[in-house]
């Protein structure tokens, strides 16, 4: 008896991604949303606040004391915890330099003008009955 081989069929060439367009700009799409959200909480400062303010998780509340000075005011949570509260507040000054164009009726000019804008930050640490920062929030 002769054995024979059954030939196997030819599996199915499964054709790659890269001629999917609209996957590709998906992609570059989150890719670019993912780099911008983070650009943008990096460059106003969220990561470096939050990583400030979760380096004193689990220290003792008089090192922050010493670190920082004394809070501006002290509160309570409700629960029996202390909540420290720092606040600052600075002033931006900018200039909008003027502008000069010609249109029909002549020679048109705006003056420069000068904006002061506030700015407010209130950083909270909240403290436990045993003196440990446990937790900490910032807010503009």
């Amino acid at each position: 008896m002769i054995a024979t081989q059954i030939p196997l069929a030819p599996s199915p060439m499964v054709e790659p991604m890269t001629k999917c367009v609209s996957c590709w700009l998906w992609r570059f799409f989150i890719v670019a949303a993912l780099g911008y959200l983070f650009l943008t909480l990096g460059g106003c400062g969220v990561l470096s606040r939050n990583a400030e303010i979760s380096a004193w998780i689990g220290r003792p509340m008089n090192e922050l004391v010493q670190a920082r000075g004394n809070p501006d005011r002290y509160e309570t949570d409700g629960k029996g915890n202390r909540v420290l509260v720092y606040e600052w507040t600075w002033e931006s000054t900018y200039e909008t330099p003027g502008r000069a164009w010609r249109d029909a009726s002549g020679l048109r000019w705006t003056n420069p003008k000068t904006e002061t804008i506030l700015h407010r930050e209130k950083r909270a640490y909240y403290v436990n009955k045993q003196g440990i920062v446990f937790d900490g929030k910032w807010a503009w």
